[in-house]
């Protein structure tokens, strides 16, 4: 039984969706699914998306009427899932032919594990590789191994292989609680982090291009970026909260501060909000 599905949300992909679709054909893994929900593309790409699912019965092509955008695109693409292990594959990222194999090997090995995250490559617009640096997690167990996980968690952990029932509740809480697009990915790996239910796969390689991101999500007027942080900082409290009731007064300032640290870092500070005009 097929345990893997990859969903593979798309607008425009262009090239760099060839050469995405074109990695995972040659993972090593070769039992999985590919849901692509083509967002009303008008480049071609819904078209060689089912090119692609005629040749090869693994992918399957879901064609948006109209654009619903990327937030409800990628949710949908989540809620198609039915298999044990779901990713997001962006159209433009590729990964290491055995990326698959891999990360389904951790979470396998590891049940208690409910995300399987690479080593971060950036995809620079010279063509440079660069490599991320792995947190330092040497001698760190409890508190302080989960502050480091999350403090330096990229956000491209976001297209790591999660535990499908684990990412659907996860998810589903951050769509609810928090209405922004941007650093939305940092709440879903905050929930996983926190928890310590992330494994870290070295061997494992993410290749994310440089240049496409979501800039064009963050949110321009003072008083919204104000909003992101508070909701940002109030989800992470609530859920570490949840997750591990305050054994003390003492705990719980320090977590509060680390955690309206974390907010800051991951959606904006407060003396650039202040000191931006507008």
């Amino acid at each position: 039984m097929t345990k893997i599905t990859i969903g593979m949300p798309v607008y425009n992909g262009g090239e760099l969706f060839h050469r995405s679709v074109d990695c995972l054909l040659r993972q090593t893994e070769r039992d999985f699914l590919v849901l692509i929900f083509d967002n009303c593309s008008d480049d071609g790409t819904g078209e060689y998306a089912d090119e692609i699912a005629l040749k090869d019965a693994r992918f399957m092509v879901h064609h948006q009427p109209e654009n619903v955008g990327a937030k409800e695109n990628f949710k949908m693409a989540l809620a198609a899932a039915e298999t044990e292990y779901f990713l997001w594959r962006a159209a433009d990222d590729t990964s290491s032919d055995n990326y698959l194999e891999l990360l389904l090997g951790a979470l396998e090995s590891n049940p208690e594990m409910g995300l399987a995250v690479p080593t971060m490559v950036t995809i620079e617009p010279d063509g440079e590789r660069v490599f991320r640096p792995y947190p330092r997690l040497a001698g760190k167990t409890g508190w302080a191994r989960r502050k480091a996980m999350v403090w330096r968690s990229p956000s491209s952990w976001f297209y790591g292989m999660y535990r499908t029932n684990e990412v659907k509740v996860a998810y589903h809480a951050v769509l609810n609680g928090f209405p922004w697009i941007w650093a939305l990915d940092y709440l879903l790996l905050f929930q996983f982090g926190i928890s310590d239910r992330m494994i870290l796969v070295k061997e494992a390689l993410f290749e994310q291009t440089h240049g496409h991101g979501s800039a064009a999500y963050i949110p321009a007027t003072r008083a919204e970026q104000i909003a992101m942080l508070r909701t940002f900082y109030s989800f992470c409290r609530d859920f570490a909260e949840a997750h591990e009731p305050c054994r003390s007064v003492f705990f719980k300032l320090r977590r509060s501060f680390f955690l309206f640290m974390f907010a800051q870092r991951r959606t904006f500070r407060l003396d650039k909000i202040f000191l931006r005009r507008h």
